[in-house]
């Protein structure tokens, strides 16, 4: 994260805060791969912590797929992920 916060400027650092809270929408497909990643709030947050969160979600390793009768199914996902940037 220190680049995202080398990245910010003082306008954005004070309108966005030291603390930020992407809430991310995404789907687990039945083979665990991670898509259809988009920001919830994304006039929330800085467009540097947003672009970061992206950019880790993309290099995530392959999930465990939702099981349904044992058959992998395609699950949607909202999940927060804060940082506190320093």
């Amino acid at each position: 994260m220190s680049k995202t916060v080398r990245a910010m400027d003082s306008v954005a650092y004070s309108k966005y805060g030291a603390q930020q809270m992407a809430i991310l929408n995404f789907i687990v497909c039945e083979d665990g791969a991670i898509c259809n990643i988009e920001i919830e709030n994304p006039e929330k947050i800085s467009p540097e912590f947003a672009k970061a969160v992206l950019a880790a979600m993309r290099k995530s390793p392959q999930w465990m797929p939702a099981l349904v009768k044992g058959k992998a199914v395609k699950t949607r996902f909202r999940q927060p992920v804060v940082a506190v940037l320093e």
